[in-house]
């Protein structure tokens, strides 16, 4: 019971409850005061802002160089178009001479042009990264909208691709290369041609150069604008708010602490506590020494209790965008806690190298003769990355290299530590559904507490949309809504009363927040699922029950507020942005290269304008929002023939074990990805690729067999201590 005081053996155990209550008590309220790391956006092309803004200087330095070189043409020297004209009237000599300096004042251009075409790549990032920086601020970056419309005026007074004047064509460095070359070598109207296109060329030149100064000028004032925002602290909440977040927070509080306890003994729920502490210190610290020592105790904790090296990267997944700062490097936790257990591992490995050697080899024999699709598809998807890093068609080597080991690497190394936990009986699947549902009930729970005090959220098309401690209201639904998928089936399907409740009142502020944020992929998503669940039951009084209860509800909500329907329902449009044309764009990419793709995480790297890809001011499109896109583009053919292969091959594992519970809930995370993947990312990140895995590791565990039958998951739930209750199969 929750607040047992002895085991079912009878031996006296700490008040857990109490002590859950109190941690959760804690995280939520610390929650209020925001301190977490600040967000970083994993998509954001080019460097960080000081990088940005360190190689904007540095070409800007470049370019006043040649500015002052070309100086001496400010006056009647300038005049290119009057002096090549003057050839015609000088004798050979005269004019060979009267030529040469021609050419070497037309390279003066030449260089001025290639420095300020680098200048302008440099504003150009500065102004992405500065974006990118806003959409990190989360809510506040909304104050800031409106400052941004200026630079946009300014970019339409460029030519294309960059805006939208195509009444007049600035010269670049090439055009002045090809001109100082006639002059030296060609005849005398060749010569006298090429004087007078430099000559009448310039002014354009001129007019380029100053719409760069203008638009450092407008990229410094937002700039500093960001600075202050960053530096505004957040509005006190009045007293109702705060006393409504304080409701909040006991309540959910309560619920989660009543869950773990109910979910797993003292002695697990006290390991779990120990390894979140240690992980939290590894985390939270600013301070470095104190930081490693969190570190340091997390590898020794993950040695001693392995099983925490499946659970923790998972349950890390939706603080991927806060980063933890080593110096002047930010690595997400993800990735940090990677190398964690591989040294924990490694330390475990060493210390029983012999009994491993001896009585392992046979195990690890039937592990990969069972594992083997999964292994080599994993196999394949590194090989397709692989090919994707070096395509020809890769704009930033360092961004795509990058992803290759955040979204291919990393993830298929926690994956393939937690097949072998399972085999060796060290983690059960129900394991990783606690591991993506407790904390998704935290993020939600924090969220609706930022909420009730009025920082949780962004206005976007007059919505109010929950965005918590991710960084768009989209990526909060998409993690949510797996989540919360999971959570449903298991309170429709679970074979213990007590885990049902567990799994309905975990549901509850997961559903209250993915409602609140408002992103219609994750609300259809998390419906199918359902259905899917229903149906997988033959639960068909309950599936009428829900059909007829959405319809009424949605005929009385479009009689009584039909502009609320038109705006929320309404689909192909969303983040001001309609996919459609995303989509065509996406299409178009593709069509220039279909076998290779675009390489990883590029397509925030091409020019938007080349495939009609549609943009807007603190919204870059770097992802095509559609799942078989998205992948076509990051890893090619072999990408989609992998991803495709993995997913059929787990949608007909999970259906065929779908009277287990485990399973079914597995089976509507994977319709939830696939079904929200169809209008946004859900699979090519550091983040979500984890849950990616999950379904696939699950799928393995129930391949053909339901989990009385497979052997290692019998003896798996066999072996369960006998105060622990799974998720979804019961010990008792």
């Amino acid at each position: 019971m929750f607040l047992s005081r002895t085991t079912n053996r009878g031996h006296p155990r700490p008040q857990i409850g109490y002590l859950l209550t109190l941690v959760m008590s804690l995280t939520l309220t610390l929650a209020w005061g925001g301190p977490l790391p600040s967000l970083w956006n994993a998509n954001a092309p080019g460097r960080v802002l000081a990088d940005a803004r360190t190689t904007l200087e540095a070409r800007a330095s470049l370019r006043q160089t040649a500015m002052e070189a070309a100086a001496v043409l400010d006056g009647a020297r300038g005049d290119f178009e009057q002096r090549g004209l003057a050839l015609r009237e000088l004798s050979v000599t005269d004019r060979a001479a009267a030529a040469a300096t021609l050419a070497a004042d037309a390279r003066l251009l030449e260089r001025l042009a290639a420095s300020a075409s680098a200048k302008r790549e440099a504003l150009r990032s500065y102004d992405n990264t500065l974006m990118a920086s806003t959409r990190d601020l989360g809510p506040g970056g909304e104050a800031l909208r409106p400052a941004t419309w200026p630079i946009v005026e300014l970019l339409k007074l460029y030519p294309p691709p960059v805006g939208l004047r195509s009444d007049w064509w600035p010269p670049d460095a090439a055009f002045f290369a090809r001109g100082a070359a006639q002059l030296e070598a060609a005849g005398l109207e060749a010569q006298v041609a090429a004087a007078t296109e430099i000559g009448r060329s310039t002014y354009s030149l001129r007019q380029l150069l100053d719409l760069d100064t203008r638009y450092r000028s407008e990229l410094d004032r937002y700039a500093a604008l960001l600075n202050a925002q960053r530096a505004t602290p957040p509005p006190a909440p009045g007293v109702g708010r705060l006393a409504l977040a304080a409701t909040l927070t006991v309540l959910f509080a309560a619920l989660l602490s009543y869950s773990i306890a109910t979910m797993l003994d003292g002695r697990r729920a006290a390991v779990m506590l120990i390894g979140l502490g240690a992980l939290a210190l590894w985390y939270l610290p600013a301070m470095l020494p104190l930081a490693l020592l969190g570190a340091v105790l997390l590898t020794v904790l993950i040695a001693c209790r392995p099983a925490l090296a499946a659970v923790l990267p998972l349950a890390s997944v939706p603080f991927y965008y806060r980063p933890r700062t080593v110096g002047p490097f930010a690595f997400p936790l993800t990735e940090t806690l990677i190398v964690i257990i591989i040294l924990a591992l490694t330390f475990r490995g060493s210390y029983h190298q012999i009994h491993w050697f001896r009585s392992g080899r046979a195990k690890y024999r039937e592990f990969l003769r069972h594992e083997r699709w999964l292994l080599l598809a994993g196999g394949g998807l590194l090989l397709a990355g692989v090919v994707s890093v070096f395509a020809p068609t890769v704009a930033d080597l360092r961004t795509a290299s990058r992803e290759f080991r955040r979204t291919l690497l990393e993830p298929l190394l926690w994956a393939i530590v937690t097949l072998v936990l399972m085999r060796r009986k060290l983690v059960h699947p129900s394991d990783l559904l606690r591991a993506l549902i407790i904390p998704a009930t935290w993020v939600a729970s924090d969220g609706l507490v930022r909420w009730a005090l009025g920082r949780g959220s962004v206005i976007l098309e007059g919505t109010p949309r929950l965005i918590g401690i991710l960084p768009s209201a989209t990526a909060l639904g998409a993690y949510l809504g797996t989540a919360l998928a999971a959570a449903l089936a298991l309170a429709l399907a679970a074979a213990s009363a007590k885990t049902r409740f567990s799994a309905a009142i975990l549901s509850v502020p997961l559903l209250a927040a993915t409602v609140l944020t408002f992103t219609r992929g994750a609300w259809i998503g998390v419906l199918l699922s359902v259905v899917t669940v229903l149906l997988a039951r033959r639960a068909w009084k309950i599936l009428g029950l829900l059909t007829t209860t959405a319809s009424l509800g949605l005929g009385m909500i479009s009689v009584v507020a039909p502009s609320f329907v038109l705006n929320v329902l309404r689909i192909g449009e969303g983040t001001a942005i309609g996919r459609v044309p995303i989509w065509i764009a996406a299409w178009n990419t593709i069509r220039s290269s279909p076998v290779l793709g675009l390489g990883l995480d590029q397509l925030a790297h091409v020019d938007p304008s080349r495939y009609g890809m549609p943009q807007q001011r603190l919204m870059t499109i770097a992802h095509p929002h559609n799942l078989v896109l998205d992948v076509w583009l990051q890893l090619g053919l072999l990408g989609v023939v992998v991803i495709t292969g993995l997913v059929l091959r787990s949608a007909q594992s999970l259906w065929q074990a779908r009277h287990q519970p485990v399973a079914l809930a597995t089976l509507a995370i994977l319709v939830d990805l696939l079904v929200h993947g169809m209008v946004d990312q859900t699979l090519m990140g550091g983040d979500m690729i984890y849950i990616w895995w999950l379904v696939f590791i699950v799928a393995t565990e129930y391949r053909c067999n339901t989990a009385s039958q497979h052997p290692v998951l019998s003896e798996a739930c066999d072996s369960l201590p006998a105060t622990r209750e799974c998720v979804g199969v019961s010990s008792a």
